[in-house]
């Protein structure tokens, strides 16, 4: 949508392949994937010239007059393209440095620091709106007295504090939305094992510059025993707010503001009677 509008957009997954940074083929920006500790890596350098070369001779013999259809021509074309634009990016980082220290031995913390990064050369890439996609493992706590989360929660403030240091000094921290989410909550009750397993509803945050915060939104259960009216027992209760509601407000502080726009960016989004804008969100 934000392509259409004729912004420059980019994509970018620190992690693995996100369905949710796939947009509309032919039309929206291809998602760049990094690694947290390396960037961008760069096929076209002394040591691997020759395969470079060797590669450019396929993809030429692909073509007129030795034609091999289609499915070959695309093949072709889509990996050349991404061995430039991975030694494109890869110049680009070299030249992106961050001043704030960022914990190295998280992996959040070296993913939000290739993040700061790849803001910091926004102007040389040539982006107006970026999404960047961050993961943190681990939070499965079947079996865990409470020593798992408490350092889960460590690494995680740990890591946000950099990052939102290092957006101020860049002096961006009020264009930039960070977006806490998760596949499921927790049990408010324990396991056998002293643990918690798979739930349903949970608590999310949103944080930014430019964002109202410290307030809680969403209603919060009246009663968390298991005869409260969200339970479905063992200590697992309903949502109270769908993610239509949240993405509502936040597409339209990124740019996304008819309802046409919305609804093809949230396909469900008129079923939900709750939905939140920007004004509800943002200062």
């Amino acid at each position: 949508v934000l392509t259409k509008e004729g912004f420059r957009t980019g994509s970018v997954s620190l992690s693995n392949d996100p369905h949710v940074l796939i947009g509309t083929t032919r039309l929206s920006p291809p998602v760049n994937y990094l690694n947290e500790k390396r960037g961008a890596t760069r096929l076209n350098n002394e040591k691997n010239h020759i395969l470079l070369s060797t590669i450019k001779d396929l993809n030429n013999s692909t073509k007129m007059p030795l034609k091999s259809g289609l499915f070959a021509e695309t093949w072709s074309e889509k990996l050349y393209t991404s061995i430039e634009q991975g030694a494109t990016l890869y110049s680009i980082l070299e030249h992106s440095r961050v001043t704030t220290a960022f914990p190295e031995s998280s992996s959040l913390g070296r993913q939000l620091e290739m993040t700061s990064r790849m803001i910091k050369a926004r102007q040389r890439r040539e982006t107006q709106r970026d999404v960047f996609f961050v993961t943190l493992n681990g939070f499965d706590t079947h079996a865990d007295d409470g020593t798992v989360l408490s350092a889960k929660f460590t690494e995680v403030n740990n890591a946000i504090q950099s990052f939102v240091t290092e957006m101020t000094r860049q002096n961006v921290w009020n264009n930039v939305v960070l977006i806490e989410a998760s596949d499921f909550g927790r049990t408010l009750t324990p396991n056998n094992n002293g643990g918690t397993d798979h739930g349903w509803g949970g608590n999310y945050f949103l944080i930014g510059g430019g964002v109202k915060g410290g307030r809680i939104l969403g209603r919060y259960p009246s009663d968390l025993t298991d005869n409260g009216e969200q339970s479905i027992k063992r200590g697992r209760v309903l949502p109270s707010t769908s993610w239509q509601t949240v993405w509502n407000g936040v597409g339209e502080w990124f740019g996304i503001t008819t309802d046409a726009e919305l609804d093809e960016v949230l396909p469900d989004r008129d079923e939900f009677n709750d939905l939140m804008n920007r004004e509800d969100l943002f200062v």
